[in-house]
């Protein structure tokens, strides 16, 4: 029997070689793995791969794939599927044209797409066309012709040009990998001028004119959309991209690109990584989204020093109002107040309305001077921190008991506070249950069902419901209210009637804010904590979205570190 050979066209789907698009590789024989030997299909940046993990074999165009040794390979008709439901191979397995591969166990490894194979010359063309333009890497062509055993493009020319045309395509070679990883941000550089502060929110400007991050729809779909289907009870939110919050979703993204650059961030992860895991571990208690866990980091940093209380006294992990804290069982009480002799215990369960100008533990006169320092651009930094310190008259440390500063007590007022937001039918059935969850935490869901004597809820189910009877009353685009909000710059919220809005300035800005952090935090500790209980689970985006982002070691954190304070 004849053995013509044929050549095989493969994609990977995910990971460092996903932006080569489809490759070429030399039959009748592909060996892959992450050191496969001449010839082979190197795929060593993958996680989980035995040195040689499977051979493909295209003997007369019927293409199969087997396993080598124990190593694990899976086949099924299309990508879309839970590979932890699919059985392993143990012989060989016939590949049909479209059908996609995993290699090693499910959440690591490669995913590959098999897309044809054809007899020896059919694409000889398209390679001497490809050998031919890539003295031109502006124009390449959109197929890639790689030799198996490459781990970047190497065009093919044995036999076809002679050998100083290769050395030629061999110079230009980090050129055009250069190119087509164009979408890989920068590496962190940058210091925070203020070591107690956050990264700044974006502007309008910047939300409207932001290009794109690749891969970003993976964490999306993971830690947003997902649990948004689950709570609807409807896959569409998670299947269908037009049910996302496009505009929160790009916003998240340009959010993402600017917080990576800042060594602060990455350095703040790495202290907090056992508080960190310690939320996540709680909210899947509580049958909560796991993106949850960047609320406390945009709060309190989780607990930095200078950052334990805010202006409006919220205070503590989680940054509760005493009020608040008093409604889910966090205890507070017999706190000194400044310009009093008095002892405050919070009574109420829910803040005053206007708590800048309306409650007792708020300096009216110092936050008055606030406002007016933030809209004059001369007021300098150290002009605002001293009128600052001065606007909350509950001083840190000043409560005989206060609970919101312990850990464990204030995250489980957290648990119960965050699910009596996510548990309301309106929110659950929204498709936006996660970013409402998340902004009801800075802006409240319906204050009025703890005080009867308030005429209106005056927070987000009433802004809400607002926004649903501007679009006719129905349901049916509530999954985009959040993103529909962003009108207002972040500081408009010290300035009064600055900008119009159902949602007040701080909480249009605050869940993009919090979803860019937790994104990021995944990527930092599925690579830095590969071992840990909590973390592992996150190891799938680590060849996924966190590929595109340059994610610092623990190690580089401390040279960084180290760098900054010489």
């Amino acid at each position: 029997m004849s053995q013509e050979r044929w050549d095989a066209k493969l994609q990977l789907l995910h990971g460092p070689l996903a932006g080569r698009g489809e490759m070429i590789l030399q039959g009748p024989v592909i060996r892959i793995g992450a050191h496969p030997g001449p010839g082979g299909l190197s795929l060593h940046d993958y996680r989980g791969l035995d040195e040689r993990q499977a051979v493909i074999t295209t003997y007369n165009g019927e293409a199969s794939i087997e396993p080598v040794g124990s190593a694990q390979v899976r086949v099924a008709p299309h990508e879309h599927v839970n590979w932890e439901r699919v059985q392993v191979l143990d012989g060989a397995a016939l590949l049909t044209n479209g059908c996609a591969i995993h290699l090693g166990r499910p959440g690591r490894g490669a995913t590959l797409r098999f897309v044809d194979c054809q007899p020896l010359g059919v694409w000889e063309q398209a390679r001497i066309q490809v050998v031919d333009e890539a003295i031109l890497p502006q124009e390449l062509a959109t197929e890639q012709v790689v030799r198996a055993d490459s781990g970047v493009p190497k065009w093919f020319v044995g036999g076809l040009v002679f050998v100083g045309l290769a050395t030629l395509v061999g110079i230009l070679l980090p050129l055009l990998q250069s190119q087509m990883r164009q979408s890989t941000v920068a590496e962190p550089a940058l210091w925070l001028e203020d070591s107690e502060g956050q990264v700044d929110a974006l502007t309008l400007n910047q939300m409207e004119t932001f290009q794109g991050l690749d891969g970003v729809d993976q964490a999306w779909a993971a830690f947003v959309a997902a649990p948004n289907a689950k709570a609807a009870g409807d896959r569409g939110f998670v299947e269908d991209q037009t049910r996302w919050d496009q505009r929160l979703l790009n916003t998240t993204a340009a959010q993402m690109l600017q917080q990576t650059l800042y060594w602060d961030f990455w350095r703040r992860l790495s202290d907090i990584s056992e508080e960190y895991g310690g939320v996540v571990e709680a909210l899947r208690k509580a049958g909560l989204p796991e993106a949850l866990a960047g609320i406390p980091y945009q709060e309190s940093k989780y607990f930095q020093p200078g950052l334990r209380n805010s202006i409006a006294c919220a205070g503590g992990w989680w940054h509760f109002l005493p009020e608040v804290a008093n409604r889910v069982d966090v205890e507070i009480r017999d706190c000194r107040l400044r310009g009093s002799n008095d002892l405050y215990t919070p009574t109420a369960k829910v803040p005053p309305v206007g708590v800048y100008q309306r409650a007792e533990y708020i300096n009216k006169d110092a936050y008055k001077k606030f406002q007016n320092c933030m809209a004059d651009p001369s007021c300098t930094r150290e002009q605002r921190r001293a009128i600052t310190g001065n606007i909350c008259r509950l001083k840190y440390g000043a409560c005989a008991v206060d609970e919101r500063d312990d850990f464990e007590a204030s995250t489980e007022g957290a648990m119960r506070l965050l699910y009596d937001t996510w548990s309301q039918p309106e929110v659950l059935s929204s498709g936006a249950a996660t970013q409402l969850t998340i902004a009801a935490h800075n802006r409240g869901w319906d204050d009025s069902r703890y005080d009867r004597n308030r005429r209106s809820p005056g927070n987000l189910r009433a802004d809400l419901k607002r926004w649903k009877a501007s679009q006719g009353g129905s349901d049916a685009t509530a999954f985009r209210f959040i993103g529909d909000q962003m009108q207002c710059e972040a500081k408009d919220q010290f300035r009064d009637g600055a900008c119009s809005g159902l949602l007040p300035p701080e909480t249009q800005h605050y869940v993009y804010q919090v979803l860019a952090k937790h994104f990021l935090a995944v990527c930092f500790y599925a690579k830095n904590y590969p071992d840990s209980s909590v973390f592992s689970s996150w190891s799938e985006f680590e060849d996924g979205y966190c590929s595109q982002i340059k994610i610092p070691s623990l190690d580089e954190v401390r040279d960084a570190t180290r760098r900054k304070s010489k």
